[in-house]
């Protein structure tokens, strides 16, 4: 169980990286624990768009002070973004690489424009991972947050906070620390773990 004051350092740390994505004014915030965790909204039958339910999916990557250099890595539709990686992508924005102690990455997944675009139509999977840069001396445990931000409002829905366990690498991290399962029935969005 994560405590008060490293959830309140998670939640901050997100907050900024949301801000260095855009000028975005966070409407609401809050942590599920939990691997498994059934998170489900959306306001009824319609297409993506506009107040339809279907939001963009946010995954941050932190670690302690202590640490140096993590590297992530994040999986969707087949192309991967992180060091060592393309850092294009048409529906990933991924805030390039952190080699400082105490750092962020994070990664946008444009589901809405994914899903208008015609790229998936009712269930779609992310991955994510990361590796410490062995050269730089990182180890111990990371943080990955998982967020959705409604792409109308930008509320953001913090739905996962997970500890996890990198290991090492030197050309990109290649460790898959969560698969994560998206569905968009009837105007419903569901987010579950594996």
């Amino acid at each position: 169980m994560l405590s008060e004051r490293r959830i309140a350092g998670v939640e901050r740390r997100l907050e900024l990286a949301l801000e260095q994505l855009r000028d975005l004014q966070v409407y609401a915030i809050g942590v599920r624990q939990g691997v498994g965790h059934v998170w489900g909204y959306g306001d009824g039958p319609g297409p993506p768009g506009p107040g339809s339910g279907l939001s963009d999916l946010f995954i941050a990557y932190t670690w302690a002070q202590s640490q140096k250099d993590l590297d992530s890595n994040t999986k969707f539709l087949g192309e991967t973004v992180g060091y060592g990686y393309n850092g294009a992508h048409p529906y990933l924005n991924w805030s390039g690489d952190d080699t400082g102690t105490g750092g962020t990455e994070w990664v946008r997944v444009l589901l809405n424009k994914s899903w208008l675009d015609g790229q998936w139509s009712d269930h779609v999977q992310v991955t994510g991972g990361a590796d410490w840069y062995t050269p730089s001396h990182g180890s111990g445990p990371a943080v990955m947050t998982i967020a959705t931000e409604d792409v109308t409002t930008g509320a953001v829905h913090v739905l996962f906070t997970l500890d996890i366990n990198p290991g090492q690498e030197i050309t990109g991290s290649t460790s898959t620390a969560a698969t994560i399962d998206i569905t968009f029935v009837d105007g419903v969005m569901g987010v579950t773990l594996e």
